[in-house]
């Protein structure tokens, strides 16, 4: 039976599901948090994670009794979470198991680490965020707008990061503009969480407008805000909005649309803002930082970590013979100064791969290189000179490239001055 048939009649008899006592439980939780504590929970040894209200000590006889509000409160999350586990399993924690008796609590997949953890490592990076946007957008087919993400809501399951605790999630057909009251992380609030009256109500476009501040928060190593007092913050995101004007220009883009005050102006899916700033970052990258850097370094990072990629990503479209994809990626490469780009478009355009035989390009990509002393395009260069295919044969340009190919260690060098100088004999020996 599935988990959601379960939870939508949690009063039926059912032996799956819903047995407190058949988990055992660690003394100790593994994670606390504002309204709950996580314990790490045995079952037919199998390992997984409990969440239980905070003021619930479960090694203990003592019951609490619980409001029903809270408990409709609890049988909504669980119902959300499990729509969520059952519709997009790959993006999301999944909730194995529910009930209000003895206390509430919920089961799910036992993770190894929180993206909370992950930024404290220094490990976390832009392009983690591609494929949260595309998780991202799989929850929201399901129906379900999460309204609180944060790091520590992301967590790490068998390698892949997922989606976690739907405590604030809605479905999109039950949601209401006549709801009041901020709810969620201040720091990660939409101006809708905060003034729903000027915004309307909390949507998908909800959890864009978070997923940004958080790619903010991992991309500079602070939040665009000048304080962290959820007074002033809230005044400050209705107001003037966060502040990122010190991101890379590549980027001021992508944020201005994904942190508009209006949702109508926000990107339409989660998809469509994967789909950007996977552009955005296959061109430009962007380093893991833990701290705050100077815009320059962080510019100079960017391009530096991600034409590393692209190229990577050229020479396999080249391997797969996809030259003409190969040859644009190379290229752009190539115009920030990558040297084994420049080298591969000498090639290219020497030979005619991908595109027409070209001398003058050829040369002109070889001489980049070998102005940052590639002893490969030096030493293609004095084979140019010395075949005099591509441009007029000269001898002594031909030497002159094969002596500084050889200084910086080419080891055909030498063999191809000795057969440069066997030519020149010989032309001397011809007859008038």
């Amino acid at each position: 039976m599935p988990i959601t048939q379960w939870v939508d009649d949690v009063n039926q008899e059912f032996e799956t599901y819903g047995d407190f006592d058949s988990y055992e439980l660690d003394p100790e939780p593994i994670g606390v948090g504002g309204f709950a504590k996580v314990y790490r929970a045995v079952k037919d040894g199998k390992e997984y994670a409990m969440k239980i209200p905070l003021t619930v000590n479960p090694n203990s006889d003592v019951t609490m009794a619980f409001e029903q509000v809270d408990l409709k409160e609890y049988k909504a999350e669980a119902k959300n979470w499990a729509i969520a586990s059952t519709e997009a399993p790959s993006e999301v924690v999944r909730l194995v198991d529910y009930n209000v008796e003895p206390f509430p609590w919920m089961v799910m997949e036992l993770a190894t680490e929180s993206y909370a953890k992950h930024i404290e490592s220094g490990e976390a990076s832009v392009g983690d965020f591609v494929d949260l946007l595309y998780a991202l957008d799989k929850v929201h087919e399901a129906g379900i707008v999460h309204r609180d993400i944060k790091p520590e809501n992301i967590l790490l399951v068998h390698g892949k990061w997922k989606f976690s605790d739907f405590g604030l999630s809605r479905k999109m057909s039950s949601m209401s503009s006549s709801s009041v009251g901020m709810k969620g992380t201040p720091q990660y609030m939409a101006p809708e969480q905060v003034s729903r009256k000027r915004f309307g109500s909390v949507d998908s476009r909800t959890d864009m407008w978070q997923i940004a501040i958080l790619l903010y928060r991992v991309m500079m190593g602070k939040y665009p805000y000048s304080t962290e007092d959820v007074g002033e913050l809230s005044l400050i995101i209705p107001g003037d909005g966060p502040e990122f004007d010190d991101v890379p220009q590549e980027y001021f883009e992508l944020f201005s649309k994904a942190l508009s005050q209006q949702k109508d102006d926000r990107f339409l899916s989660a998809k469509q803002f994967a789909d950007n700033l996977e552009r955005i970052y296959h061109l430009y990258g962007a380093p893991a930082l833990g701290k705050e850097i100077d815009n320059d370094d962080l510019r100079r990072a960017n391009l530096s970590s991600n034409i590393s990629s692209k190229y990577k990503l050229a020479m396999q479209s080249l391997n797969d013979g996809d030259y003409s994809k190969a040859l644009k990626m190379l290229t752009d490469c190539a115009d920030y100064g990558h040297i084994q780009a420049q080298v591969q478009l000498g090639y290219m355009y020497s030979v005619g791969l991908g595109t027409n035989i070209e001398g003058r390009k050829a040369i002109n990509w070889f001489l980049k290189a070998a102005a940052q002393n590639d002893n490969v395009a030096q030493y293609n260069l004095a084979l140019i000179y010395a075949q005099g295919k591509l441009t007029l044969k000269n001898y002594t340009e031909a030497i002159n490239w094969c002596v500084k190919a050889k200084a910086n260690g080419n080891q055909d060098a030498d063999k191809l001055i000795k057969m440069i100088n066997k030519a020149q004999k010989h032309k001397k020996k011809k007859p008038e």
